[in-house]
């Protein structure tokens, strides 16, 4: 009986000495949208994604499903068409009266706020990248709350 408590205290104290797991933390991944509206027909709402994908949707005006919403979304893919468009290098001004977007994308220790106008009249990066990020969201699968 003795020997059995031994080998188990033996074995125990054998473990406390052992590597951690080979799996890195996580990195912070956080994407913000708030499309401010306009005086006319523009959206407005505001999207939240996380590191995994999950996203919650708030549509107060001018989109097919107004209310809360929630999807899981690729982040692969999102974290694509940011660096495609350089949003780390991007910078623009807020414009009053025009359809506003405020876009804050924490990515590891990266954090970045861009505001402007993101008219799909504007040929501008902002409003291009906006565009893309309108085709990603509208794809999703959106579950009300």
């Amino acid at each position: 009986m003795r020997w059995r408590v031994v080998v188990l205290v033996v074995a125990t104290l054998a473990g406390c000495g052992a590597p951690p797991p080979d799996n890195p933390p996580q990195q912070t991944f956080h994407v913000a949208i708030e499309a401010l509206g306009c005086y006319g027909m523009c959206p407005r709402y505001s999207l939240q994604i996380d590191g995994r994908g999950r996203a919650r949707l708030n549509a107060t005006r001018n989109l097919p499903m107004l209310g809360r919403s929630y999807a899981t979304v690729n982040v692969a893919e999102l974290r694509s068409i940011l660096d495609r468009h350089d949003f780390f290098g991007m910078s623009c001004i807020r414009q009053a009266d025009e359809d506003t977007m405020v876009i804050d994308v924490a990515d590891g220790s990266r954090l970045k706020r861009v505001s402007c106008s993101a008219s799909p009249l504007r040929d501008e990066p902002f409003a291009r990248m906006v565009s893309d990020l309108h085709a990603f969201v509208a794809k999703q699968k959106w579950t009300r709350l």
